[in-house]
C-alpha cells in the first residue's frame, strides 16, 4: 500500500509540474502578445504624426497659392454694347449685392436733386470770372452735372461694383481644420477692398482649434489601442482555459482508477497460497531429484582416469537438461494450472482441460525453467571447470557445492515462482477471449513498479498486453499477483 501511495504522489507530482510548465508557456506568449500590440500601436501614431506634417506642408502649399490670385476687372467703355443693363440677371447675385444697387440708385436720385438745387440758386450774387478763367459759368455747372451723372451711371454699371462675387470654393482635403487655413486668401481680398474700418478687425487663429483636435485624435486612438490591447488579452486568457483544464483532468483521470480498479481481496491470495502450498513442495522435491541425478553422473565421470573435463562431456546439453526437469514436474505445474483456472471459472475439471492444456502451459513455463534453473548452474559449472585447470579432485568438489547451493537456496524460490506462473497462466487460459481483467497486486508479495502499472492500467481484454507487456502473471522473479474478470 505504501508504495501504490508514493507512486501516486510521485505522478500527481509529475502532472502539477506539466501543468506550471503549460501555465508558463502561455504566460510567455500573453507578453509576446503585449509587445507587439505596442509595437503595432507605436507605428500607428508614428504614421500618423509623418501624415500630419505631410498634410501642414500641403496646407501651406495651396494656401501659397490661392493668396496671390486676385479678383479681374473687365472693362466695359471700350464696348458700350456689352454693359449690362438693369434688367438683367446678375449671376451669383445675393442679398448683399442686392442691397449694393439699390444703394448706387439712391445715390443717382440724390445727385440729380442736387443738380436740380444747383438751377434753382440765384447767381446774381456771384461774380464774373475773368476771360482766362472761362467766360460761361453754364458750361462749367454742365461740366459738374455731366461728371456727377457719369460717377453715378459708373457706380450702376457692374465693373464698378465692389467684389461681391464669391471666390471659387475650396474642395476641404484634410476636415474642418483646413477650411480655415484655405479660407485665409479671400478674406485678405475682401479686406483689401473693404473700408479701411473692416480691415481692422482681426482675424481668429485657428491654432487653439487644431491643438484641440488634435488632442481628440490621440485620445481616439488611444481608444483604439486600449481595445486592441484588451481583446488580444481576453483571447489570450481563454485559451488557457480550454487546452489546459488541469483540475478537471486530474478527477477525469482518477475517477476510472477508483472505479474500475478492483480492491485488493487478500481471500483470493490466501486461496492460492493454500492451494500451491504442496505443490510447491512436491514440485521441489521432484526438481531435487533430478538434479541430484545430474551431480551424480558428473562425479561418476570425473572418478574416471581417462576423463578430459569440459562442459559438453561433465553433464548434458542445456535443452537436455531443461527438457528433462520440465518432464519431471510437468504434473504438478498442470494441477497449478487447473487450479488458477478453476479460481476464475466455474466448471467441470474436464471441461477446464480443454482449454487449459498441457502444451498451453508448458509452452511458458519452459523458458523460465531454463533461465532460472539450467542456465545459472552451467554458468557456475563453467567457472569451476575454469579454475579448476583439469584437476579432477578440485572439480569433484566445486561440482558438488554448485548443485548443494541450488537445492539448498535458490530451488524452492524457483520452485514457488513457477507454480504460481502456471496457477496465472491457467486463470488465463480459462477465461474467454474478449473478457475484461484486472492486474492484482498481493498486498504481502515484493514491491515492483511493473505490477503498479499493470494494476493501475485499468481493465484489459483476454488477448492484449498490459502494459509491462505480459499476459498475465508473474511478470518477475518473486511476483505474486494475479488477474481477476472485472466485477468479481
Amino acid at each position: 500500500y505504501r508504495e501504490k501511495v508514493l507512486s501516486e504522489l510521485s505522478r500527481r507530482r509529475e502532472l502539477a509540474r506539466e501543468q506550471i510548465e503549460h501555465l508558463i508557456h502561455h504566460r510567455d506568449r500573453l507578453a509576446t502578445a503585449f509587445e507587439r500590440a505596442r509595437l503595432a500601436a507605436t507605428d500607428v501614431v508614428g504614421d500618423l504624426d509623418e501624415f500630419d506634417e505631410l498634410a501642414d506642408e500641403i496646407e501651406k502649399s495651396v494656401g501659397l497659392m490661392s493668396g496671390v490670385s486676385s479678383p479681374a476687372f473687365v472693362d466695359h467703355t471700350a464696348d458700350p454694347e456689352a454693359i449690362p443693363q438693369r434688367n438683367m440677371i446678375v449671376s451669383g447675385s445675393d442679398s448683399d449685392s442686392n442691397q449694393e444697387l439699390s444703394g448706387a440708385g439712391s445715390i443717382h436720385d440724390e445727385v440729380e436733386s442736387e443738380a436740380s438745387s444747383i438751377d434753382d440758386v440765384d447767381l446774381s450774387g456771384v461774380v464774373e470770372p475773368d476771360d482766362d478763367s472761362g467766360s460761361h459759368p453754364n458750361e462749367s455747372l454742365e461740366t459738374d452735372e455731366g461728371e456727377s451723372h457719369k460717377a453715378a451711371v459708373k457706380a450702376e454699371h457692374p465693373s464698378t461694383e465692389q467684389s461681391t462675387d464669391r471666390m471659387a470654393e475650396v474642395v476641404h482635403l484634410f476636415g474642418p481644420k483646413k477650411a480655415s487655413h484655405l479660407s485665409q486668401p479671400s478674406d485678405e481680398v475682401g479686406e483689401s477692398q473693404e473700408a479701411p474700418m473692416e480691415s481692422s478687425v482681426k482675424e481668429e487663429t485657428p491654432k487653439p482649434i487644431r491643438a484641440v483636435e488634435k488632442k481628440s485624435v490621440d485620445e481616439l486612438f488611444a481608444r483604439l489601442r486600449e481595445a486592441k490591447v484588451e481583446d488580444v488579452a481576453r483571447t489570450l486568457a481563454e485559451t488557457p482555459k480550454r487546452v489546459t483544464p488541469t483540475a478537471e483532468d486530474s478527477t477525469v483521470v482518477d475517477r476510472p482508477r477508483k472505479i474500475v480498479v478492483p480492491l485488493t481481496n487478500p481471500a483470493l491470495f490466501e486461496q492460492r497460497d493454500t492451494v500451491l502450498a504442496p505443490i510447491n513442495i512436491a514440485m521441489a522435491s521432484t526438481a531435487k531429484r533430478v538434479l541430484a541425478d545430474f551431480e551424480n553422473g558428473a562425479l561418476t565421470l570425473l572418478q574416471m582416469k581417462k576423463f578430459a573435463v569440459s562442459m559438453d562431456t561433465l553433464v548434458p546439453s542445456a535443452e537436455a537438461m531443461t527438457q528433462e526437469l520440465v518432464e519431471a514436474i510437468a504434473d504438478d505445474l498442470m494441477n497449478a494450472a487447473l487450479a488458477g483456472a478453476q479460481s476464475v471459472a466455474r466448471g467441470l475439471k474436464a471441461d477446464l482441460r480443454k482449454r487449459v492444456t498441457k502444451t498451453l502451459v508448458l509452452q511458458v513455463v519452459s523458458p523460465q525453467v531454463a533461465e532460472l534453473i539450467v542456465t545459472p548452474l552451467r554458468m557456475q559449472l563453467q567457472r569451476s571447470i575454469e579454475q579448476c585447470n583439469a584437476d579432477k579432485n578440485e572439480m569433484s568438489g566445486l561440482t558438488r557445492s554448485a548443485f548443494r547451493e541450488l537445492k539448498i537456496q535458490r530451488i524452492d524460490m524457483i520452485t514457488s515462482d513457477l507454480s504460481c506462473l502456471a496457477y496465472g497462466r491457467g486463470s488465463y487460459l480459462a477465461l474467454s477471449p474478449g473478457s475484461q481483467i484486472c492486474w492484482i497486486v498481493d498486498p504481502n508479495g515484493p514491491s515492483c513498479a511493473d505490477a503498479e502499472d499493470n494494476s493501475l492500467a485499468g481493465p484489459c481484454s483476454v488477448g492484449d498486453e498490459f502494459p509491462t507487456g505480459h499476459l498475465h502473471p508473474t511478470c518477475h522473479g518473486g511476483c505474486r499477483c494475479l488477474i481477476s474478470p472485472v466485477g468479481d
